[in-house]
């Protein structure tokens, strides 16, 4: 009973830390052979829950990663129209907005679309565990909304945003 409770101790402590003992790039010879050194001892005490901790990590840090680089490209596109995209141009591109006004001499649309939730996504329980089950996770509704402000005499766009939900 006792060993249980320590290796348990020990689990959830090696499992906190599992961010530190991913390999990176920049890292050194003599860090990588520590980190993998750590990582199969871990492996060993935790019975290969902490590699499965280290790749749900790894996992989040690629889609925030993959996120960011879109939000730039994102960016870049919209601030390079800036003084260039007509409306005009712009109802060609995607069609009538959701919502227009003039406010100040300025032309201010919204383009808005929604993406209804696909319902639920079945996350199988975790391979090795005993404890572990199938969960079924609700997915949400989610959309993005585009307002562009255009100049009203030239029609040229001034201002851009974008918001995700």
């Amino acid at each position: 009973m006792r060993t249980s409770i320590l290796g348990l101790v020990t689990g959830c402590l090696v499992l906190q830390g599992c961010a530190s003992l991913i390999v990176r790039d920049e890292d050194s010879a003599g860090m990588i052979a520590g980190k993998v050194f750590s990582r199969v001892v871990a492996g060993v005490a935790t019975a290969g829950m902490s590699e499965v901790g280290i790749a749900t990590i790894k996992q989040r840090e690629k889609w925030d990663n993959s996120q960011r680089e879109a939000q730039v490209s994102q960016r870049n596109y919209f601030d390079g129209l800036v003084g260039r995209l007509t409306y005009s141009d712009a109802l060609v591109k995607w069609g009538p907005p959701a919502q227009s006004q003039t406010h100040g001499g300025m032309m201010i649309a919204v383009w808005q679309s929604r993406r209804a939730s696909p319902g639920y996504v079945l996350m199988p329980p975790i391979p090795g565990n005993p404890y572990s089950s199938s969960l079924a996770v609700a997915l949400p509704e989610s959309g993005s909304r585009l307002q562009l402000v255009f100049d009203g005499e030239t029609e040229r766009l001034r201002s851009w945003s974008v918001q995700d939900w």
